[in-house]
């Protein structure tokens, strides 16, 4: 005579293996998607540092040097902006020497490369805004990429005096 409770075994096995497997596979996705988040994540802070390098060093040729590094009476300057890169140095001849605010408008554009393979494309503008008393209003843009060779992510500063 054939025991009638000999497949229940298999069964219950076969549903186990299944539960595990469904659990685990839930699991593997689960963590696949917060490392996809930390990724991202990772790559936007890189950016928005590298903005942020950019921003700090054409407001401080601009506002703290003492310079106007990037306003029109300027002239030629030469701008040094330390990075743990290493030193790079940029040219802001698009100024003309003796120049009033009210009469040109000047625009320098430059990239910082970092250290960890992140960089900033950087535009200056000043402008005439009161033509009166030459006054000048500086726009600062700072884009950061998280990764200069192949960017997948930029971060946008502005500043404006």
């Amino acid at each position: 005579m054939k025991d009638r409770n000999s497949g229940y075994i298999l069964v219950y096995t076969v549903l186990a293996i299944s539960l595990f497997v469904y659990i685990a596979t839930s699991l593997t996705g689960s963590i696949i998607r917060e490392i996809d988040l930390s990724d991202a994540e990772i790559a936007a802070q890189k950016a928005g540092m590298a903005a942020d390098v950019g921003m700090e060093c054409a407001r401080y040729w601009q506002f703290d040097s003492g310079l106007q590094a990037f306003s029109t009476n300027a002239g030629t300057q030469i701008i040094r902006c330390d990075t743990p890169a290493g030193s790079v140095s940029f040219s802001t001849a698009n100024g003309a020497a003796g120049g009033d605010c009210d009469s040109s408008k000047t625009y320098s554009d430059f990239v910082i490369p970092l250290s960890d393979g992140s960089c900033t494309t950087v535009s200056v503008t000043v402008s005439p805004m009161n033509p009166v008393t030459t006054t000048c209003m500086t726009a600062i843009r700072s884009v950061g990429h998280d990764n200069c060779a192949n960017p997948t992510t930029e971060r946008i500063r502005w500043a404006n005096n």
